[in-house]
């Protein structure tokens, strides 16, 4: 499993970034460059603050937290032991594994895999769908269109 899970959609595929969080401005360094350099010294006392983030290539969040270390491994567990997943529990409270799923989409590699194969099949049977459907109004359009024009021409006939 990864190093962090992603705190809104469960995924042991989160990785680490740094971000720009600001300015900041330490007086002390900024007092010597001053003493030391003149009035252009007390830039000596600037410097930027760095975040640490999470991003997760899943889901898209971008987090400045991951998810806690105990519900990460409590998932870790369930997803390596199976039979484990009626045992759960966290500071002595049963967990529910069909909660967990259910509010973590992708905490198993295995099921993304299988859900991602399962979306594709139904956007496949969709396109099937629309095409015979656009199939079957061209059809009855075509069916329409003869109608109009025997029609067109028996009234022109009277």
């Amino acid at each position: 499993m990864g190093i962090y899970r992603c705190a809104a959609c469960g995924s042991p595929n989160v990785m680490t970034d740094t971000q720009a969080n600001g300015v900041n401005y330490n007086y002390l360094k900024g007092a010597v460059g001053t003493v030391l350099l003149g009035v252009g010294g007390a830039a000596a006392g600037i410097a930027s603050q760095q975040q640490t983030v999470y991003k997760c290539p899943d889901c898209g969040m971008v987090l400045t937290y991951p998810m806690s270390a105990a519900l990460a491994d409590l998932i870790d567990i369930g997803v390596m032991y199976p039979k484990a997943r009626s045992q759960l529990k966290i500071m002595n409270v049963d967990v529910p594994w069909e909660f967990i799923e259910k509010k973590y989409k992708n905490i198993d590699p295995e099921e993304q895999e299988k859900r991602r194969i399962e979306q594709e099949e139904k956007a496949k049977r969709e396109q099937q769908r629309l095409a015979a459907e656009k199939s079957y109004v061209d059809e009855i359009s075509k069916i329409l269109i003869e109608k109009k024009i025997q029609m067109q021409e028996e009234f022109n006939h009277e």
